[in-house]
């Protein structure tokens, strides 16, 4: 900061200019470089994946506790209790097993 505020108003406009292309220059290489990963679309690598057929899902357990709408939930590392997020703002810890 203080060798900026030492340089002169055309040295200050010269840097500035020169930071502002090199920052262009860097949003072109990240383009090019997303570009090579993305080689390919969700609905071409879609194509080779084998239909799923009818999926019938069947209610084991209801667990109560949000108010609102749980909108995500996640299972622990050892896979016994679950995480729900809700729109009401609560956090539970849930064992479905045992139904509480």
């Amino acid at each position: 900061a203080e060798e900026f505020e030492a340089l002169s108003a055309e040295e200050r406009a010269e840097k500035l200019e020169r930071m502002k292309r090199e920052v262009e220059l860097l949003k072109v290489k990240i383009g090019q470089s997303r570009k090579t990963l993305l080689d390919t679309t969700l609905a071409k690598r879609a194509e080779s994946v084998p239909p799923l057929g009818r999926l019938i899902f069947k209610v084991r357990r209801n667990l109560k506790g949000h108010l609102a709408k749980v909108y995500a939930m996640r299972w622990s590392q050892d896979g016994r209790h679950i995480g729900p997020a809700s729109q009401d703002g609560q956090q539970f810890v849930l064992d479905p097993l045992a139904g509480k």
